[in-house]
């Protein structure tokens, strides 16, 4: 499949194995409303399970944006003492992947927030209603689903590097940014920009250059 189909159809192997997009929509209702229902009801007590679908999508629609509880607890119309209750259960049962920002010794101030991934790229479009032909004509959601799929590639493959890095995003209040950065427990750097595009431009590297003037030789 192509990768627009690979993002699309996500990596749960009960999804992948289902060719019909009518069967596979079936089964991510089925495991959103198993895992809302039952598994984070027996992590914690929760009473608003009417909220929880209501407030996995509005997540879905900011997926690689960055982490705003008030802009999220007025839409939800909750308070954020319990919208960060159920965001935390959330990131327990995998269902949502927090990047952490990137931060170090430098002389311009960072965003401090992290940034929104999905833990499964097709449990993200399921909840958005992409299907591979939307994300081949969507440039602004394909790029976020792209980018989210990029996450959840790059976690996985650190699960079984001997490297094992950690992996953040870097943003600057100055609007450099690289999409992600990952650091070894030597402090090396290596910084990756996702684009949608066969035509890269000069001006697409611009957070990659700054963050490699200001971390020198960490910088690989």
């Amino acid at each position: 499949p192509g990768l627009a189909e690979r993002i699309a159809r996500g990596g749960f192997p009960e999804a992948v194995a289902r060719t019909s997009g009518a069967r596979r929509r079936a089964w991510y209702e089925a495991y959103v409303a198993t895992l809302l229902q039952r598994d984070i009801r027996d992590l914690a007590d929760i009473t608003g399970l009417l909220d929880l679908p209501v407030l996995l999508r509005l997540a879905a629609a900011r997926v690689m944006g960055l982490v705003n509880f008030s802009d999220l607890a007025r839409d939800a119309a909750m308070p954020q003492t319990t919208l960060k209750r159920y965001w935390a259960l959330f990131e327990t049962t995998f269902l949502i992947r927090p990047v952490r920002p990137w931060s170090a010794n430098l002389g311009t101030r960072l965003v401090r927030a992290p940034k929104l991934a999905f833990g499964d790229s097709g449990l993200l479009c399921h909840l958005l209603g992409l299907e591979a032909a939307r994300l081949r004509e969507d440039a602004l959601m394909a790029g976020a689903a792209l980018e989210s799929f990029v996450a959840g590639e790059l976690t996985r493959q650190i699960g079984w590097s001997e490297t094992r890095p950690s992996l953040f995003h870097y943003r600057t209040h100055t609007q450099h940014e690289v999409d992600f950065v990952m650091e070894d427990a030597h402090h090396r750097l290596v910084g990756i920009e996702v684009k949608k595009t066969a035509s890269p431009k000069a001006g697409d590297f611009k957070g990659l250059e700054h963050l490699r003037e200001n971390t020198g030789k960490r910088f690989l």
